[in-house]
């Protein structure tokens, strides 16, 4: 997961910095909060995740953290 700019669309293992996903479902959508926080959501499988954290700690510690709770979602729903 990065960072992107306010509208639709979280990269999740990318390395490009604020971009809009372009290889997402029309379906699916999502934004990153201030360091520690995202929401995201899927239509297709009536889902809808936010994950907050008042930690203000490192921003790689927190991307890694974020993406590895997002990854074991999306997994579960078999979406990835």
């Amino acid at each position: 997961m990065k960072f992107v700019k306010l509208g639709l669309g979280i990269r999740f293992d990318s390395d490009i910095f604020y971009e809009k996903e372009i290889d997402s479902s029309d379906l699916s959508f999502g934004h990153t909060g201030m360091v520690s926080s995202i929401g995201w959501a899927s239509i297709e499988k009536n889902i809808s995740v936010s994950i907050c954290n008042n930690l203000l700690l490192s921003s790689a510690l927190n991307r890694y953290r974020l993406n590895v709770i997002s990854t074991a979602i999306k997994k579960d729903l078999n979406t990835i």
